[in-house]
């Protein structure tokens, strides 16, 4: 039997300190050449608006549903025959298309047959849970991801900054407490 093929996806240096990052890079790995509002950058803001703590796993789950609630991009469940199936398994009967995976408590992107992740995929990891991305993305919902993943990066940006207050002005001849 063949092997399966995989190529090791590279986390953004700024970003490299995050561990349990798994859900992010699959995402992005999934998105980011079918729109470019899909940046690793974005990925992860959109996850940590949905909950995700850094360094913490997150539900996969609850991304797919995020994914919708904030982009209204839907991703398909598919059906795994039993309770699970082997990589090589999954890459045989979906030898095309692009498919988030669950294999216990990690997530990995396959493109047409090929595993994407952080580390070497091996050809008997138990698939638990597939979902199929649609691509191209129907294009009435081009523009709203576009403004629905700026309107995620503007909400990041506030609650990073600190509040800040006008400075007080002064009036000629005001006293000022030393």
């Amino acid at each position: 039997m063949p092997h399966i093929h995989s190529r090791l996806v590279r986390v953004p240096k700024r970003h490299s300190e995050d561990k349990n990052n798994c859900l992010v890079v699959a995402l992005h790995t999934l998105l980011a050449p079918l729109h470019p509002a899909f940046s690793y950058a974005a990925v992860h803001r959109l996850l940590a608006a949905a909950g995700r703590e850094k360094n913490k796993r997150f539900c996969i789950k609850k991304a797919v549903l995020a994914l919708r609630e904030h982009t209204l991009l839907r991703l398909s469940q598919l059906s795994i025959p039993g309770t699970w199936i082997s990589t090589r398994t999954f890459a045989r009967l979906h030898p095309s298309g692009r498919f988030l995976i669950r294999t216990g408590g990690h997530a990995m992107a396959c493109i047409n047959g090929v595993f994407y992740d952080t580390q070497n995929v091996g050809d008997r990891l138990q698939v638990t849970h597939g979902w199929k991305v649609p691509e191209p993305i129907p294009e009435e919902l081009q523009q709203t991801i576009v403004l629905r993943m700026a309107s995620i990066a503007q909400i990041a940006r506030e609650r990073a900054e600190p509040l800040q207050f006008p400075a007080q002005r002064q009036h000629p001849g005001t006293l000022v407490a030393r």
